[in-house]
């Protein structure tokens, strides 16, 4: 059996083929069915895209037509423009802006499929798409009548928002998400177009931006998303007035929109641009982040990542009380502990080693002392075994860190995962410069009855290590001790460096 996905009619279509666009318009009017209109709606759609010149030649006919082909017409629109086929802006535009300055557009009431917002979700996306890369733009000549539309239409449309579970994909989804993206869009298009020095903004989207900035005009979530989404382009775009409004860009006694404008902004940058770091921070906004119960647990990992790149920088001091470092462990949130761990591990592989190991260290032993005073909670066992992976950062085990290594040991199989075969590849490191000191760690983890045996040619070399660097008493321990649980890959060492007689593994 084979079947199709969506509403392919080749008949409709063929008879599509041979009409004039008037006729195409009366045909879509009289079908007053819905499953006719759902049947169409696919063919029609392709049709435009595959001969987008036949429509944009004679588009006035479609004014009038049942909205559900209206947005077919201007979706295949799009797709044609997405293929790299010419488009007639012009034409389009004009219909674009004859339509939704129609009364009728508006005051319809749309029952079932909201196909007026469909058709101005179409409308926003092309706008994105013909403005976004000026490899593939349409031409400067049409950005008044493009910011005509978009300030009507961001004026005019209400609110489709509807939460999904996930804040983010909710507003990229809704249709004036897709309005305010495509006016952000349209404005670098305008900046990089006439290229000022200062306040390269639009002025009618900065005027309108700045209005909606109080919630009781615009009270829309999609717009303190799309605020704090592209807050490193719109301070591109004017810095005075990104510092100016930060505390309105995110408003700090207004949960649910600061919420919103903080996670668009923690959910597109991978970069940390110092300049709006040092203007969040300095307004108390990484501090509210800090204490701040995300429903996307990317943002709490993003939070804590900016604060540690923060902290890799020297922007943060772990001496200074009203540092978001000191702040982050000071809250104890176990989640954003273990994220700091990960952080660092994470980074290792494109920052210069010696930055991290410098940092490292004083971290290391903050986060210690919070963990040994907490030492018989479960939770926070799993920070102490995950810790032990910060081994790798180590060029030497002194007293200090062997302490530390030593609380890790009796815990590493309470971490995301076991940790003991990560710890005895980077202990075999330091065994030969430091062996008594590995030895007692070794013997510790085994104390807590941790065994590991994976990749046993690394215990082996520990053992051997040992027996070398005349701690010939911690490797026969761990030998037997390995004999007792059953393990005897340790057997032919332990024989090698004892009398015969003496085995006891």
């Amino acid at each position: 059996m084979e079947t199709k996905v969506g509403y392919e009619n080749s008949v409709a279509r063929d008879e599509i083929l041979t009409k004039t666009n008037e006729e195409i318009a009366e045909y879509f009017i009289s079908k007053k069915e819905k499953k006719d209109a759902e049947d169409l709606f696919d063919s029609f759609k392709n049709y435009v895209s595959e001969n987008p010149e036949k429509f944009t030649n004679n588009i006035k006919p479609f004014l009038n037509i049942p909205k559900i082909y209206q947005y077919a017409l201007l979706w295949g629109l799009n797709k044609a423009w997405s293929t790299k086929k010419h488009i007639n802006w012009q034409v389009v535009f004009d219909f674009i802006f004859k339509l939704i300055t129609s009364d009728d557009f508006w005051n319809e009431n749309c029952e079932g499929a909201n196909y007026r917002n469909l058709i101005i979700s179409q409308i926003a996306e092309v706008i994105e798409e013909g403005t976004k890369d000026d490899n593939h733009a349409f031409s400067p000549e049409f950005l008044p009548k493009v910011e005509e539309i978009l300030l009507l239409l961001a004026k005019k449309t209400e609110s489709d928002f509807t939460y999904t579970g996930d804040l983010v994909t909710s507003i990229l989804d809704s249709t004036k998400g897709k309005i305010f993206s495509a006016m952000i869009n349209y404005s670098l298009r305008y900046a990089r177009l006439y290229k000022r020095e200062e306040d390269k903004w639009v002025r009618s989207v900065e005027e309108d931006f700045t209005k909606w900035l109080d919630r009781e005009i615009e009270p829309s979530l999609e717009f303190s998303l799309t605020l704090g989404k592209y807050l490193p382009i719109i301070y591109w775009l004017d810095k005075k007035w990104v510092s100016y409004n930060i505390n309105k860009i995110f408003p700090i006694n207004n949960d649910t929109h600061w919420k919103a404008a903080f996670t668009g902004y923690l959910s597109y940058f991978s970069t940390i641009y110092g300049d709006i770091y040092f203007l969040l921070r300095e307004n108390g906004h990484y501090a509210k982040a800090i204490k701040t119960d995300f429903d996307d647990p990317y943002i709490t990992k993003q939070v804590v990542q900016h604060i540690c790149a923060g902290y890799l920088e020297d922007w943060e001091k772990l001496e200074d009380e009203k540092s978001l470092i000191f702040q982050l462990l000071k809250d104890k949130n176990i989640k954003q502990i273990l994220e700091i761990v990960n952080y660092f591990l994470a980074i290792a592989k494109d920052k210069p080693i010696e930055k991290i190991k410098s940092k490292v260290k004083p971290l290391w032993k903050e986060i210690y002392k919070l963990t040994k005073h907490y030492e018989e909670n479960e939770e926070f066992q799993k920070i102490i075994s995950d810790i032990s992976k910060w081994l790798v950062f180590i060029d030497e085990i002194d007293d200090e860190i062997m302490e530390w290594l030593i609380l890790s040991a009796k815990y590493l199989n309470r971490g995301r995962g076991f940790n003991g075969d990560f710890f005895i590849e980077d202990l075999m490191k330091h065994t030969s410069k430091t062996p008594a000191k590995v030895g007692k760690i070794y013997l510790e983890m085994l104390k807590a009855d941790i065994y590991p045996n994976y990749k046993q040619e690394h215990i082996k070399k520990i053992v051997r290590l040992l027996y070398e660097n005349n701690e010939k008493e911690i490797a026969d321990k761990i030998c037997n001790l390995y004999g007792e649980k059953g393990y005897f890959f340790l057997k032919d060492i332990y024989g090698k460096y004892n009398k015969k007689g003496n085995h006891n593994s």
